[in-house]
């Protein structure tokens, strides 16, 4: 059986996991970032402006996908999909972005979230297979004052 000191902290541990803050901005609705992709030799192929939303994605794997807004991109579109339908989840603090409309065809970007950056793999992935493709880095648009 436990002592109370041994309760006491368990019991503090428990309330401070449930009143932390949330990990990062990078899944509030609205929100705009800023993404560079580079390819396995660490070149620049494509940037974009994301913006994340509430609404359900179309999705041919488990979990809550939620539909990501592509505003603008430049560069090798094909590398990253850029032009197709986009999807993202963040579960126990990992963001991941990709295309998740083409079954056993996967490309994701994957990563830590952070308040200032977030950064990580880009992944193809299909049944039992993950293959590194590069990297991406991604950075809040600051938010415009309101006139």
């Amino acid at each position: 059986m436990l002592n109370s000191t041994a309760s006491r902290l368990i019991a503090c541990a428990v309330l401070l996991f449930l009143t932390a803050p949330a990990p990062a901005d990078a899944q509030d609705v609205g929100s705009t970032w800023n993404v560079r992709i580079l390819d396995a030799q660490r070149q620049l192929k494509s940037e974009a402006t994301l913006q994340f939303t509430d609404a359900p994605a179309k999705s041919c794997m488990r979990g809550k996908w939620k539909r990501l807004l592509v505003e603008a991109k430049t560069g090798d579109t094909a590398f990253f999909p850029l032009a197709e339908p986009l999807a993202y989840k963040l579960q126990h603090g990992v963001l991941t972005i990709g295309r998740t409309s083409v079954c056993n065809r996967y490309l994701f970007l994957s990563g830590t979230t952070a308040e200032k950056d977030i950064h990580g793999t880009y992944k193809a992935v299909s049944a039992g297979r993950s293959r590194q493709l590069g990297l991406f880095t991604m950075m809040p648009v600051p938010k415009r004052p309101q006139e």
